[in-house]
């Protein structure tokens, strides 16, 4: 079976069952859409804890098994323990490590974590050598293709003709499926699909998370803005899910 999965910024269950229709049977689970949620969109941040996060994750896991979704992302890349504390990671895999269904996702710690200069590469390869005695092979890793040599990366981020860097493997790969200046390599999913294919690379999930909101000092945000403010950024995304589905579905 090939899991079809989806980053959103929108994981309502009214919207699960549209991806669902749409041919989608995987999810990613992140923390911000939890976050948001505990705490009304931030206006009640006291509110947030770790053990109502994992309790919400685990009633939409539940909620979406129920729709028909069959493989799940679930994010552990919130708390930096043994360095701040913060052991939501752990709790999280305590909760989910029975379930077959799972696997443990950690996005670009490299790229948000060191390269910003919050910690150290030593630092971060601590937190993530601890974080893989604990769930193993089930740990997904993602990094940038100018990253793609730490050892500790194990999903790649699609950006531009980032199928070199694909390999048998390879546990799932992520798919750009908004409007940014790599744009053509966002269209050329037929071609991606078949190299997935040909290396049986079984995780498939479309990423359509970049905000939509505006901002002249970060040109990352202008195409996808323009498309709101134009009124078809909705459509287009749903063209790329559609176009998505269509080529890294099943044939």
């Amino acid at each position: 079976m090939k899991n079809i999965g989806i980053w959103t910024r929108d994981l309502s269950f009214a919207n699960m069952v549209k991806l669902r229709e749409q041919g989608f049977n995987s999810l990613f689970l992140n923390n911000e859409w939890f976050w948001d949620l505990l705490t009304e969109n931030k206006k009640k941040e006291s509110d947030w804890t770790i053990e109502k996060a994992v309790e919400a994750v685990n009633y939409w896991y539940n909620g979406a098994k129920g729709m028909g979704y069959k493989f799940f992302l679930i994010d552990v890349a919130w708390g930096m323990w043994p360095l701040d504390g913060n052991d939501l990671w752990y709790k999280l895999y305590e909760k989910f490590k029975d379930c077959t269904d799972v696997a443990f996702f950690f996005d670009e710690p490299h790229e948000a974590l060191v390269e910003t200069g919050k910690y150290t590469k030593e630092e971060i390869r601590g937190v993530l050598l601890e974080r893989a005695k604990v769930i193993g092979d089930r740990l997904m890793i993602g990094g940038t293709k100018r990253n793609s040599s730490e050892r500790y990366v194990n999903v790649v981020t699609q950006y531009n003709c980032q199928e070199g860097y694909w390999s048998s493997g390879t546990g799932f790969v992520w798919i750009y499926g908004q409007l940014a200046w790599h744009f053509f390599s966002s269209l050329r999913y037929k071609k991606l699909s078949k190299v997935a294919d040909s290396l049986n690379i079984s995780g498939r999930f479309l990423y359509q998370y970049d905000v939509d909101e505006f901002s002249i000092k970060q040109p990352g945000t202008w195409l996808n803005g323009i498309l709101k403010i134009i009124g078809i950024r909705n459509w287009f995304e749903n063209w790329q899910r559609e176009r998505f589905v269509k080529y890294f579905g099943e044939k």
